[in-house]
């Protein structure tokens, strides 16, 4: 009899040890990813996490702020960049396993509203008065707008000193485009540079914006990066987002998938 009690107790133990094994969620998956591409994975997450029960725990800065942070061990698995030499820089310290172009948007100079009929052109940007914000240096969206503005003067369409100009009505340097893009947005700035795939139905209401022509355009890039410390379940995220459904969800954000 007493033998009889004991099987029963560890076969309850070990029906209640399979329970436990099922229930168990999935551990969190940390993405680190450039602030710009917030609009896409946001709405890339929620279908995610939908369709395979996957947490994800996004984790927005300019790229160079996450690649620091990356190279003191924050917990990150995958990395979406916005500069391809902050990649190599991780792949150079072994902390890259794998990593491949993703999208491509449009660099384009937004306008207050305050000043969309003084500012319509590149040249406008060095009018007196005018309040200049850009990315700072080491971020991507402060190095494609001064590769620009480099650009245009170069093509000698606007004289000698167009640049330096420009940069003398600069009034402020942030960390990352969203920033950018707020301070045009409450008229802290005249103008500013910003990716167009960042622009959407709220913030638009209160922006001018103009292409920059192609002879000095320049088109950032987004690269797609496994780091190694990827998980089973990072390698699946990693697989899912160059579907044919994730590039459906950089479409209607105005990136270009490649």
């Amino acid at each position: 009899m007493r033998k009889k009690w004991i099987w029963l107790a560890l076969f309850v133990i070990m029906l209640s040890g399979c329970g436990s094994m099922e229930a168990q969620p999935r551990a969190e998956l940390h993405i680190f990813a450039a602030a710009s591409l917030a609009p896409f994975l946001d709405e890339a997450k929620q279908q995610y996490e939908e369709k395979t029960g996957q947490k994800l725990i996004l984790h927005y800065a300019g790229t160079h702020v996450l690649r620091t942070q990356i190279e003191q061990r924050a917990p990150a698995e995958i990395l979406f960049a916005a500069q391809e030499s902050d990649v190599i820089a991780l792949q150079e310290q072994g902390l890259v396993q794998q990593y491949l172009p993703f999208a491509k948007t449009e660099l384009i100079v937004l306008v207050s509203k305050e000043k969309s009929k003084e500012i319509v052109s590149m040249n406008d940007l060095t009018k007196k008065n005018v309040r200049l914000v850009l990315g700072e240096e080491g971020s991507p969206i402060g190095m494609y707008s001064r590769q620009a503005l480099k650009n245009a003067e170069q093509s000698g369409d606007f004289g000698h000193h167009f640049y330096r100009s420009v940069m003398e009505n600069l009034v402020s340097n942030e960390h990352s485009e969203p920033e950018v893009i707020t301070k045009v947005r409450l008229g802290e700035a005249d103008a500013g540079m910003a990716y167009r795939s960042s622009l959407n139905e709220e913030n638009q209401k209160d922006l001018h914006t103009f292409s920059i022509p192609s002879d000095y355009a320049v088109q950032p890039e987004y690269f797609l990066v496994k780091l190694t410390t990827a998980s089973k379940e990072a390698n699946e995220f990693f697989e899912w987002l160059q579907s044919e459904e994730s590039e459906t969800i950089l479409a209607k954000h105005h990136f270009q998938p490649y």
